[in-house]
């Protein structure tokens, strides 16, 4: 009877065990790769990258013919236990037209709102492009900080925004590369940290405020 006791006990032990380990929230984690062929558009020159995804540090890495257009590597943890991983996902569209390519890195769904809270999750988002191609970047994100490093590359314009409800800084350390329209970082709570070495910037250069960053022109 005894023997039978610890059994049923321990029966007992490993249902509630178990009962406890299924009513957890699971942590979510993505670990995503997309990588956009240069054969996809074999005709395509220029590329705009159009980047607002929340609670991110994203940074664009500019290299020499890597073997593709455009690599995306994504990756978020969740840090709380419990916390709810909505809208955590992240959609890539691309589309062309002829010479001109068009991709969006948006949020899961543009539309809700991010449901994890700061300090929730850390996720990173490193964009590898293709120095041979006319970049056009815009970039906008909540929460999170964006960076672009870039040598010998050839930009057609980059706007990298923070807004009032995103706190971010921006980043930018650029060489022998050449912007030929506007250069515009704006951060509203964050700050910047622009440095351009030998970079011909022949539209505007603008960062703004003044007081909430640092430029550094060699």
């Amino acid at each position: 009877m005894c023997i039978m006791f610890v059994v049923l006990l321990a029966s007992a032990m490993i249902i509630g065990l178990l009962y406890v380990y299924l009513s957890q929230t699971p942590l979510v984690d993505y670990d995503e790769t997309l990588i956009i062929y240069e054969d996809t558009y074999p005709s395509a020159v220029n590329i705009s990258i159009y980047y607002d995804v929340c609670f991110h540090n994203v940074t664009f890495n500019v290299v020499d013919d890597p073997g593709y257009m455009i690599r995306i590597n994504w990756k978020l943890t969740v840090l709380v236990e419990g916390a709810k991983g909505k809208n955590t996902g992240l959609q890539v569209t691309n589309t062309s037209n002829d010479e001109y390519v068009y991709i969006e890195i948006l949020k899961e769904n543009p539309a809700d709102v991010c449901a994890l809270n700061k300090g929730d999750a850390e996720a990173f988002v490193n964009v590898t492009i293709n120095r041979a191609y006319t970049i056009n970047l815009e970039a906008l994100a909540g929460h999170g900080n964006i960076n672009v490093t870039a040598s010998g590359a050839t930009f057609s314009n980059i706007n990298m925004h923070h807004g009032i409800n995103c706190p971010g800084n921006n980043g930018i350390n650029m060489t022998n590369s050449i912007v030929y329209g506007d250069l515009i970082c704006q951060v509203s709570t964050g700050h910047f940290w622009v440095r351009l070495d030998n970079v011909d910037v022949r539209g505007t250069l603008e960062c703004t405020p003044i007081d909430r960053g640092t430029l550094i022109i060699l």
